[in-house]
């Protein structure tokens, strides 16, 4: 009978946590855990959490990428994602059902973010260059972006 309101008190203090922002399978286990509940109990809330559709790493997954594909590179994203508890193979599977344009997006960055700057300053280059390196983007697709950049602003 004891064993049987844990796993109830785990599954409410699991429901809880999530009805006010989405959680990942290890967040919703690591606040559980520091709780005090059982690994039984605890495996037990998130699998019947999952079993009602109200806790899944792929949706998860999905909503995080297209919130942040408009602000950060796919590295960026995947290293969060994974720092978060997700498994690689989510992640990948994830970011394949989305097409993402990085050179795009950095183009748009630099257009709100450095709409007046001379790029033919190396110390600007350089310090945009490093702004979208920490954000995850990849080399090649900052290099396309700032030199379609540097040939729109010269017309």
């Amino acid at each position: 009978m004891n064993k049987s309101k844990a796993t109830y008190s785990a599954f409410d203090t699991a429901a809880y946590y999530i009805t006010y922002k989405d959680r990942t399978e290890k967040e919703v286990y690591d606040k559980l855990r520091e709780k005090g509940y059982s690994s039984q109990d605890i495996e037990e809330s998130i699998q019947k959490l999952k079993m009602y559709g109200y806790l899944s790493d792929e949706n998860y997954t999905l909503s995080y990428i297209k919130s942040n594909i408009n602000k950060k590179g796919v590295r960026r994203i995947s290293m969060e994602l994974a720092q978060k508890g997700i498994h690689r193979d989510i992640i990948s599977g994830q970011l394949d059902e989305i097409t993402v344009d990085e050179v795009g997006t950095i183009e748009e960055i630099l257009y709100k973010r450095y709409r007046n700057i001379d790029f033919s300053d190396e110390t600007q280059k350089r310090r945009a260059y490093g702004y979208f390196m920490r954000r995850g983007f990849k080399q090649d697709s900052i290099s396309k972006a700032i030199t379609n950049y540097k040939k729109n602003n010269e017309l």
